[in-house]
């Protein structure tokens, strides 16, 4: 006996499920050919400061220790990868670099020389994706300041060279920050900071190279800590992936024939 001949001839069913079939077809073709809209995510940041100076109005400046160097790199990204690296040398280089997956990162400080720099990547092909990394370069001293005869005005003064790059698709986001900070005694005598973010389809490009100067008033025969320090963070992450625009329509008239086929058999 058939029991849906009443409601639904035989005939209407079977058109109605090759019909259905060529739907499914049709959707999952879509799905192969059009691929998904992933999430591109580029960020990439360098810095070099170099030529360090300070100059005193009167009397002379004595360093009572050899230079100490630090370096220090991090990269790390949401699959849970995580790599650090530290060093520190005594009056000479210290090197330290760290890399996972779509994020790395280089770090030197040279006490030698007294040259700070510093290198990171973040670039994500694609996907729900998040990284990250860290760089930074220390240099720092003990000094002070002899035969003034009083208080004396100090000038200090590096060259700064630092580049950043971001680049993102129609689903991505990238930051990037570049800082760089001369302190005595932990009060700041020079500084600069350049930090970005930018969503989906954006990009932006900055480059600096320029010297950094300021003037201060310091004491004779007085111990002051001179602490020079640069620090590169740059971030990219993506959304979900979009679905092609073809499937959803096909998915959509399939879900809704299927379900008036549904009530039609109901009924």
């Amino acid at each position: 006996m058939n029991l849906l001949a009443p409601c639904f001839p035989a005939s209407r069913f079977r058109l109605a499920c090759v019909y259905t079939a060529s739907l499914v077809f049709l959707l999952v073709a879509a799905s192969l050919i059009s691929p998904p809209l992933y999430a591109d995510s580029t960020s990439t940041s360098s810095i070099q400061v170099s030529n360090f100076t300070m100059t005193s109005s009167s009397g002379t400046i004595v360093f009572l220790d050899p230079w100490t160097a630090q370096a220090f790199a991090q990269a790390q990204n949401s699959l849970g990868e995580n790599n650090s690296q530290y060093n520190s040398s005594l009056g000479g280089l210290a090197q330290a670099s760290a890399s996972v997956q779509f994020a790395s990162a280089q770090s030197s400080a040279d006490a030698l020389n007294m040259i700070l720099m510093g290198s990171t990547t973040v670039n994500i092909p694609g996907g729900l994706i998040a990284a990250s990394a860290v760089s930074q370069q220390t240099l720092s001293n003990m000094f002070e300041i002899t035969g003034a005869g009083g208080p004396v005005n100090v000038t200090f003064g590096v060259l700064l060279n630092s580049m950043q790059s971001l680049l993102t698709d129609s689903s991505g986001f990238a930051s990037s920050e570049v800082t760089f900070t001369l302190s005595v005694d932990g009060n700041v005598v020079l500084f600069s900071d350049s930090a970005k973010q930018i969503g989906p389809n954006g990009s932006w490009n900055y480059n600096f190279s320029g010297e950094l100067t300021n003037t201060i008033p310091l004491y004779e025969n007085q111990w002051y800590e001179f602490t020079a320090f640069a620090e590169q963070d740059p971030n990219g992450y993506g959304q979900t992936p979009e679905p092609p625009t073809i499937a959803l329509a096909l998915g959509g008239a399939a879900v809704g024939f299927i379900r008036r086929l549904i009530l039609a058999k109901r009924g």
